[in-house]
């Protein structure tokens, strides 16, 4: 797990560009993906974004969403089961 906000602009760059799979909460933090390379896997958590979806498009990135209910009623609390998450995550690596 890394917090990106706790590195300098010049390491998350640097961290982004190196990444070939990069899984994270809908949002501004997983917009840095635009400093992926190319053919980079993203796997966005909360619902179908369209900056998302556009940042991967421009960068040729495959994108996989999982929907998590409840995310998008705005109480900040959501929950996804092991089983789900692990799923997700065996998809974005065999993909």
């Amino acid at each position: 797990i890394v917090h990106p906000e706790q590195l300098s602009w010049p390491i998350q760059i640097n961290l982004f560009h190196s990444a070939d799979i990069v899984v994270g909460e809908v949002g501004s933090g997983l917009h840095n993906t635009i400093f992926t390379r190319p053919g980079a896997k993203v796997g966005a958590l909360g619902f179908n974004n369209l900056t998302q979806s556009s940042l991967g498009a421009l960068r040729g990135h495959q994108n996989a969403y999982l929907e998590v209910p409840g995310y998008a009623n705005g109480n900040g609390s959501y929950s996804v089961s092991t089983e789900i998450f692990r799923g997700f995550m065996h998809a974005l690596v065999e993909a």
